[in-house]
Formats: C-alpha cells, structure tokens, sequence
C-alpha cells in the first residue's frame, strides 16, 4: 500500500523582494577637524592657538529613499539610494589669551552640513515578518565653512573666509525593517559616514598687511546617522510558500 508522507514545512518568512519606495527621519552626530596648514590664524591674530580645532554636534535630518531587493528564500540582497536634508551646523568662538598684556585674538568657527546622501548595497536574512542587514557603499555630503579671524587693538582688523563644497566618502551601517502588512515596510537604520579630506585655499582680502596672501586649510567630516524609514513596497508582497514533498 502507498504511503503519502509529508516532509516537516519550511518556516514560512515575509518577502521583500522588489521596488519600493519611502521617507526617513532621524538624528545625526557631525564631527568636524581643521587644521589652518599656513598658520593664518597666528600670523593674523598674534595668537598661539587659532590654528585648529575638533568639534561635534548633534542634528536632525529627514528625506527620501529609493530601492530595489531580490529574495531568495529567506535570503535578501538589494542597492537602495537616499537624499536626505540636514539641520546640522558646529559654531564655535576661539579666544586666545596666551600673551599676556596683548589683545586676544579671536576666531569665529562654522561648519555646516546641509544635505547629505548615500548609494548603497544591502545584504540580510529574514525572520518571520523581520528583515535583519547590513549595507554599505558610498555617500555624499554639502558643507558650508566660515572662519571670521579678528586681530583685537586699537583698529581691529577682520580676515573673513567662506566656500562651499561637496566631499564624497564612505557608508557602512546596518538595519531591519518590519513587514507592517499590505506592502507597508517600518525599519530602523544606522549609519556611519566618513567624507575625504576636504583642503580649501583661501585668499583674504580683507587683510591689511596680508592683502592677496593664499591660505591652506583642510577640514576632516564624519557623521553618524540613525533614523526611521517608512517604505511601500510594489509587488511581491506576501510570505514565501510553504514547501510540502509527498511520497
């Protein structure tokens, strides 16, 4: 007599598979360092200390990401990329006392990041409805800087330099994101982002005695980023079919 048996089913696991689509919002940790290569800061303000510095300071950021994941089984690999906006910005007033009987030099210090975004891959597993990864790859920034160096006296003199510039660098972090049901996905994210040296020249022009004169300063970025993502996925929706073998 025939016998059917049926093998014990697989774990039947949520699928991410496909395009999707969503908005993120979380928080952030800017590090900034400068280093003033032609010791502007001394020459200018006869101060001993105005040529670098280390800052951080936390901010918000929020905006939008788009990607494409391929399931196998219970295995998921994906490249996903973000645009995101930042209010993230380091203000920092140096004040040199260093000579006594002088007049203190003083520096006005702003780094700010604006924008931000990142290309990635992603690579994880699912349990149940819960997709655990990591992900990596490139990213990208804005920053704005502004050094204001004031030489104190009887006329003080003012050297002010500023620009603009978009660095790119490095992402790696990891993540999870929850199957909410109807194609909804909720996820977690943590990133780390470190950007390449980024070495400005400046010229003052406002100077006096330095009218002309170029001057090197090179800034080092990294930020840590966590956030909420809220993702629709189009198609492919629904848990991976039990397997069932008969004999």
């Amino acid at each position: 007599m025939a016998v059917k048996y049926a093998a014990p089913p697989r774990p039947a696991c949520a699928q991410f598979g496909g395009f999707y689509a969503g908005v993120n919002a979380g928080a952030n940790y800017y590090s900034n360092d400068w280093t003033d290569r032609d010791n502007f800061g001394f020459n200018f303000t006869f101060s001993d200390h105005i040529d670098d510095g280390s800052n951080s300071r936390a901010g918000w950021n929020a905006g939008g990401q788009l990607g494409w994941d391929y399931q196998s089984g219970c295995a998921v690999w994906g490249v996903v990329a973000d645009l995101n906006w930042a209010n993230t910005d380091i203000n920092v007033d140096y004040r040199d006392n260093s000579v006594p009987g002088a007049a203190p030099g003083t520096l006005a210090y702003r780094s700010e990041m604006n924008w931000f975004g990142t290309a990635r891959t992603r690579a994880g597993v699912v349990v149940d409805n819960l997709l655990l990864y990591l992900t990596g790859g490139f990213a990208f920034a804005n920053f704005d800087r502004t050094l204001t160096f004031t030489q104190q006296g009887g006329a003080p003199l003012v050297g002010t330099f500023s620009d603009s510039s978009t660095r790119i660098g490095f992402v790696v972090g990891f993540g999870t994101s929850w199957d909410l049901g109807n194609n909804w996905n909720l996820g977690t994210e943590v990133l780390y982002m470190g950007f390449q040296k980024d070495q400005t020249e400046f010229v003052c022009t406002t100077c006096g005695a330095f009218p002309g004169q170029a001057n090197r300063f090179e800034f080092n970025d990294s930020v840590w980023v966590t956030r909420m993502n809220l993702n629709y996925r189009f198609g492919n929706y629904g848990k991976t079919p039990v397997v069932v073998a008969k004999y």
